[in-house]
């Protein structure tokens, strides 16, 4: 989103009339080579005497991602309108799935305690399955 000052792209067909090495035309195939979508299709900038351009655009990379744009007068004496926009956002709750962290274990302990068992008095003669 933003103020790009290239009124000469037309938005509508996605071309310029500059030739290939110009800022325009390299800035309107690096939107395509983006796969970017313009989504802002009404003049934004406007002084008396001239004509008005697309000059504020919103881009995203999916075509249903902005839900629409309103074009609201200018903010004190700037010339271009104010965009507000819509966006069409989906929040997924992603559940963290609980690990261990065994940075934290306190090894030194668990030999003590597992020293501390008498293993043969626990597990005798019962059969590997029941150990």
């Amino acid at each position: 989103m933003g103020d790009f000052n290239f009124p000469t792209i037309n938005w509508r067909q996605g071309e310029s009339g500059a030739g290939l090495d110009h800022p325009v035309t390299k800035f309107l195939n690096a939107t395509k080579d983006a796969f970017l979508i313009q989504h802002q299709t009404v003049p934004t900038r406007y002084r008396e005497g001239e004509k008005s351009n697309i000059l504020d655009l919103v881009f995203s990379n999916a075509e249903d991602l902005v839900q629409d744009i309103t074009v609201a007068p200018a903010i004190g004496k700037s010339d271009h309108f104010t965009l507000l926009v819509n966006l069409n956002c989906k929040r997924s709750l992603v559940r963290k799935e609980s690990r261990l962290n065994f940075h934290k274990a306190d090894f030194n302990k668990i030999r003590e305690d597992l020293q501390a068992v008498d293993w043969n008095k626990e597990l005798g003669e019962k059969p590997i399955e029941d150990m």
